[in-house]
């Protein structure tokens, strides 16, 4: 068995790679395995938007400095502060839009109502069918398809040692610390982290941990290229639409509609139960997808928890087994809570407070059959 790194990471999503970077940094010999390439699961399945103004509260200050993670890689992970609106259809959406506003207002968030003239200034080629809107003007993108590249980089000049398309098929929790069987090698570290996402459960079921992960099956689209026609991420106040031009003319649509799970362990299928009400809701907010084809729709894993709050902390005890997972955004948060997570790791002062979100809650259902 080989012994050549302090600590293990499983998962190059989001989370996995900043966990690995900050452990990295702080000069600890760090393996990350990744059973596909760097990014190849939700995290470049993803529509890549920063919005701090639909984060939910407690997770905000996790929001903030993944917001600042992304905003200093900058050009070179595609980030763009286009701003973003989140529009309101009905009279009861209105009123649940303005209270979510003025909460995230008294927690220092730059939004704020507009009115339906401001609306049309900002946005043009939206209907006419919002009767309310706010405006966040520091909200933001980055292109998921860049975390390939920007994380092999920023991987490599950490000495993180990488192992893509790599699978794991056993994991040991031995008195002497966590063995990996993976790419015919056993390896042996003294420290584990699990942030593999949607995989994250299983993984944890291999060592004989069972916590209550969930996955969520959700769907996204895009349409053909066409001129510029929306500079904003445009939002739904019951969170059942996302729309944003990439760069390119092409436009993405997602929002909470979920697709079906894949029997055979894969990605997930469109349901066009689901499909197409969010087709019909993006166009009936931007009627200029009326006049576009739809190029493709795909499907994305999220791991999610029964209180929605995500898993991270410690597992298992000597050796250290330790859980990033079940985040909601985890494209915002993600680099904030592995940052809050390696410094638990590491034993240091860390400004998060991540006590809540310890996957202990769940203790009566850590231990499989237990």
């Amino acid at each position: 068995m080989s012994q050549d790194f302090d600590i293990a990471v499983i998962g190059g999503g989001i989370m996995g790679c900043c966990t690995a970077l900050e452990l990295a940094r702080s000069n600890m010999r760090v393996l990350l395995i990744e059973q596909r390439a760097l990014g190849g699961g939700t995290s470049r399945s993803n529509m890549g938007t920063l919005l701090l103004q639909t984060h939910r509260l407690a997770l905000l200050p996790y929001a903030r400095a993944g917001y600042s993670f992304w905003q200093d890689l900058g050009y070179e992970a595609g980030f763009v502060a286009k701003g973003s609106i989140n529009l309101a259809f009905a009279p009861d959406e209105a009123a649940l839009l303005e209270r979510r506003t003025k909460l995230r207002q008294d927690a220092g968030v730059g939004v704020e109502m507009i009115s339906l003239e401001r609306l049309s200034e900002l946005e043009p080629g939206l209907s006419g069918k919002p009767i309310a809107a706010a405006y966040a003007p520091e909200d933001a993108a980055v292109n998921s398809n860049r975390h390939h590249q920007v994380f092999t980089k920023l991987l490599a000049d950490a000495g993180v040692h990488v192992l893509e398309n790599t699978g794991v098929y056993r994991i040991s929790v031995e008195d002497q610390g966590v063995a990996i069987l993976s790419a015919g090698e056993c390896r042996r570290v003294k420290r584990l982290v699990v942030a593999s996402g949607a995989a994250s459960g299983g993984m944890l079921e291999r060592m004989g941990l069972g916590l209550p992960l969930q996955t969520k099956v959700l769907t996204l689209s895009v349409t053909e290229r066409t001129q510029k026609r929306l500079s904003h991420v445009i939002t739904h106040a019951l969170g059942a639409l996302k729309l944003s031009q990439t760069p390119i003319g092409a436009t993405l649509i997602g929002g909470d509609w979920e697709g079906l799970p894949d029997e055979r362990g894969g990605s997930g299928r469109v349901d066009l139960d689901t499909l197409l009400p969010n087709l019909r809701l993006a166009q009936y907010a931007a009627p200029y997808l009326n006049d576009l084809r739809l190029v493709r729709s795909w499907t994305a894993l999220e791991a999610v928890t029964p209180d929605a709050f995500p898993l991270v902390g410690s597992v298992v005890h000597d050796p250290d087994v330790y859980v990033l997972a079940g985040c909601p955004d985890g494209y915002l948060a993600g680099p904030g809570l592995a940052t809050a997570l390696a410094s638990r790791v590491l034993e240091r002062a860390c400004t998060f407070d991540v006590s809540t979100f310890s996957p202990l809650r769940f203790q009566a259902s850590a231990l499989a059959g237990a």
